[in-house]
């Protein structure tokens, strides 16, 4: 009787060490697929924000060059060139000229620019006047946009000479807003 009794004792030993060893080796493999998938992960997010990165730089080319070759012309013919912009390349969401005195006067497309907004009467020109005064394009970093979403703001200097003529707005839409659903 002993005998069959010291058999089951053993039976259960070795069951209990195959569970533990069985337990102990799920949580290392547990351990080693949550590292690599953290890594992938960041490897993901650091290609997106290159992929992001480029983009912007690409929009950000595209406006400086509209300001410098263009500064010469009359605001009409520099406001003129925003509709082909916007309409060819994506990402855009508006592109607006501010005068010289901090108002904005035109954008593209029209329903989305605050034309007649004032920066200083709203105390929003400190941008602005860095743009101004260091002659040289001043981007945002990622800022939540009054529609929704999250985009980049891009202020660049137009000079005529040394005549500061106002500075081309553009704002890059970076996400948009989730879409929403209205009752019916």
């Amino acid at each position: 009787v002993l005998g069959v009794f010291g058999v089951v004792g053993v039976c259960i030993v070795l069951i209990c060490t195959v569970t533990s060893l069985g337990l102990k080796t799920h949580g290392e493999v547990e351990e080693i697929v949550q590292k690599q998938f953290n890594e992938q992960q960041l490897l993901l997010a650091r290609q997106a924000a290159l992929g992001i990165g480029d983009f912007a730089d690409e929009r950000v080319t595209i406006i400086e060059i509209l300001a410098r070759d263009r500064s010469e012309d009359s605001i009409d013919n520099i406001t003129g060139c925003f509709k082909p912009i916007y309409e060819v390349t994506s990402g855009f969401y508006s592109i607006e000229f501010v005068d010289a005195n901090g108002v904005v006067v035109y954008g593209y497309p029209e329903n989305s620019a605050p034309v007649g907004y004032n920066l200083y009467a709203e105390n929003k020109s400190s941008t602005f006047d860095s743009a101004r005064d260091k002659r040289e394009t001043n981007i945002s970093s990622s800022t939540a946009l009054f529609e929704g979403g999250l985009g980049s703001f891009i202020w660049v200097p137009v000079y005529e000479g040394e005549e500061f003529r106002g500075v081309i707005l553009a704002i890059i839409r970076m996400s948009t807003p989730p879409h929403q659903t209205h009752p019916t």
